[in-house]
């Protein structure tokens, strides 16, 4: 299974426009809790708001991509319909029926 920036990655390569990552802010333990401070209220929402943003983010990803990959499985579909070359041929009839020895 692919991750979600794999995913991203494959879009962007595809050429279809793919939404920054929202910015992150540097972990609360590394701002307050190994100086020893308390955190500010208004820190830890503002922390919950990036994480929510970031699932936001991997939501409209995956909605994105799962788009795309049934685009082009709908257009393989429909080239193999058109008699695309390089689709698959049909089953031969057998004439070794009619050469057999009884």
């Amino acid at each position: 299974m692919l991750s979600t920036s794999q995913k991203a990655q494959i879009l962007s390569k595809a050429g279809i426009t793919v939404p920054p990552f929202p910015s992150r802010r540097l972990p609360i333990q590394d701002r307050y809790l190994e100086r020893g401070a308390q955190v500010p209220w208004e820190e830890v929402q503002a922390d919950e708001e990036q994480r929510a943003a970031a699932v936001a983010w991997a939501a409209d990803i995956n909605i994105r991509y799962t788009a795309y990959v049934t685009e082009r499985a709908l257009r393989s579909l429909q080239s193999a319909d058109d008699g695309d070359p390089l689709a698959p041929l049909p089953p031969a009839t057998s004439n070794a029926a009619k050469h057999s020895r009884p």
